[in-house]
């Protein structure tokens, strides 16, 4: 990812979050940055594909007359 494809933003962090995050991030010679991009990847991932199976769930449970 290219600099002008990024921008920064702030979040509160609880101490004991920031501390598990800086931990993890040492233990994989990765930065902070690097750590939260990845989970917010997975998260959205994650969201994404519970909501298609959430969507697919309620279609097949409410089948639409004539289908």
């Amino acid at each position: 990812m290219a600099d002008s494809d990024a921008r920064t933003v702030s979040v509160w962090l609880p101490n004991d979050i920031l501390a598990e995050l800086d931990a993890y991030a040492a233990a994989e010679e990765r930065s902070r940055s690097w750590v939260i991009v990845k989970a917010i990847k997975r998260f959205l991932r994650e969201e994404r594909d519970r909501r298609e199976q959430d969507t697919q769930t309620e279609e097949e449970s409410h089948p639409r007359p004539g289908r």
